[in-house]
């Protein structure tokens, strides 16, 4: 189920189902239908431009960050994703773009937001020494969180099992959607085109998490 949830996600962001379609047209094109491998590839090709544009891409992020502003709460929870579990033989946290949520959870704990830091995410042993979740605590406890005020959630492999794990989400943080000059908005972007797939992969995690 782990997997098939990774391809599924993978299908339906603007890159994968781009690509689907790219596919597709290719195989309509090969066996005879030139109308619908054309109309295909144009529309292929219309939809990944559409999401790797600033403009469309802020449009969506925008309307997930107004539905998620900075809360006071009785814990802080920060979610996996932002450091990866701890390979077989390393000893120190790899950090990736979205770390800055560990940054954050921490501040907010500095300024007695909220006493308690509750750090989700697991892992596959496969692959990993440890869950995302210890990685997280190894890097959060260097920026002053003592480890008396953190809470390890190890089991979840997603954001929905994050969900139905510690409960709402009590403050967000990394908001991504800043001003841009007008002509930098009709650029296509890879940065773009990244947020506009995480943000899709977001709502439907909330649609299928319903």
């Amino acid at each position: 189920m782990f997997v098939l949830s990774k391809f599924a996600i993978a299908i339906i962001s603007p890159l994968g189902s781009a690509l689907l379609g790219g596919l597709l047209a290719m195989v309509a094109g090969l066996s005879g239908f030139r109308r619908l491998a054309l109309a295909l590839g144009v529309l292929s090709l219309a939809w990944l431009l559409a999401w790797s544009l600033p403009v469309t891409s802020y449009a969506i992020r925008g309307y997930l960050e107004s539905h998620h502003p900075a809360t006071d709460a009785s814990a802080i929870v920060v979610l996996g994703g932002g450091t990866a579990p701890l390979r077989y033989g390393s000893s120190y946290p790899d950090l990736g773009p979205a770390s800055d949520r560990e940054w954050h959870g921490a501040r907010l704990y500095q300024v007695d937001k909220a006493p308690l830091i509750i750090l989700n995410g697991g892992h596959d042993p496969q692959f990993s020494a440890t869950s995302s979740a210890e990685a997280m605590r190894r890097f959060i406890r260097a920026l002053g969180v003592p480890d008396s005020d953190i809470v390890l959630e190890e089991e979840s492999r997603n954001t929905t099992q994050n969900a139905d794990f510690t409960g709402d989400i009590p403050a967000a943080t990394d908001h991504e959607v800043v001003p841009l000059p007008g002509w930098r908005k009709w650029l296509p972007d890879t940065a773009a085109l990244d947020g506009s797939s995480r943000a899709i992969k977001e709502i439907v995690g909330r649609l299928v998490g319903r």
